[in-house]
């Protein structure tokens, strides 16, 4: 193989590999059609998946303005209003029954009955 090929093959490995973007687990990445105002919800764990992160493809050829990488949100309720707390990459812990008043915040930390996660 020429040195030639094996540069352009290089750069075009860098190139896809630069073309990648990292979430936590528990984010969610929205991109917007090229021709509608529709977004659509971009898992990171669909195409490659760590222990913690998860990997969103970018679309190489044109700029890729319509991407919006989201935070997930630390608490979240099922369908039977019961409130869950995410602590971990990929960690859900069940919260007891919760008021207002059990809502507290800390320096970088949210507190839930006792139960505390980062922010």
């Amino acid at each position: 193989m020429s040195p030639l090929v094996e540069f352009c093959l290089i750069a075009l490995a860098l190139y896809l590999w630069e073309s990648t973007l990292w979430l936590p687990l528990r984010s969610v990445a929205l991109r917007r059609h090229w021709f509608s105002r529709r977004w659509r919800v971009l898992l990171p764990d669909r195409w490659l998946a760590l222990r913690e992160t998860g990997l969103v493809p970018l679309l190489p050829l044109l700029p890729d303005g319509g991407l919006a990488p989201c935070q997930a949100p630390p608490l979240l309720a099922d369908d039977h209003g019961r409130l869950f707390m995410s602590t971990g990459a990929d960690r859900l812990v069940p919260l007891p029954e919760t008021a207002w008043d059990d809502l507290a915040e800390e320096p970088h930390r949210l507190v839930v009955g006792g139960t505390g996660t980062r922010l």
